[in-house]
């Protein structure tokens, strides 16, 4: 479905304007585009009075935004996860590794919600079972959940140990 909005006269899709419960189709008159135009000139014609208004929504709703918050960082961490692995491996210089879009719900899937290494920790992190530095691949079968401290202690004692002698056999003229 559209809806015209009144301020561009654009027909844009419903979801490009923001709700409203008091109209018939729930959605406001005007897009969310016009809606953040109009937000930005009236903070700037008066921002005197506007900061003090954010300052309260922000302490009245606390707990909502850092809900919000937690959520999108979440999505956005797991969207960027194919993409850093792919960065990784070209700053490394490593060619020829595959790179899956793995979500937290494949990994949660096939391992659990906690930590794989101490069991009591929780799925804050994903570990590569062989560190992409070392050679590994970003796919579901490399990949596993754990908590930050974990996944720190197997940096510090088994990683470094697997990419010394990674890096030594490509100086050796093996390829990555």
């Amino acid at each position: 479905m559209t809806k015209t909005c009144r301020r561009c006269n654009k027909v844009k899709n419903l979801d490009e304007s923001g709700p409203d419960r008091r109209t018939r189709d729930g959605r406001r008159s005007y897009c969310k585009r016009c809606q953040s135009e109009d937000r930005r000139k009236r903070y700037h014609a008066n921002p005197e009075r506007e900061l003090p208004r954010q300052r309260e929504y922000r302490v009245e709703n606390r707990d909502r935004i850092r809900q919000y918050d937690a959520e999108r960082a979440e999505r956005r961490s797991e969207l960027q996860w194919a993409s850093l692995a792919r960065g990784r491996m070209r700053r490394y210089g490593i060619t020829g590794r595959r790179v899956e879009d793995i979500t937290r719900a494949d990994i949660i899937a096939r391992y659990g919600d906690r930590c794989i290494y101490c069991d009591s920790g929780p799925f804050e992190e994903i570990d590569h079972t062989r560190a992409i530095r070392a050679g590994g691949e970003h796919v579901l079968d490399n990949v596993v959940p754990t908590c930050r401290e974990c996944n720190a202690w197997k940096l510090q004692t088994v990683d470094k140990e697997l990419i010394r002698a990674f890096d030594a056999g490509r100086a050796a003229g093996r390829p990555a």
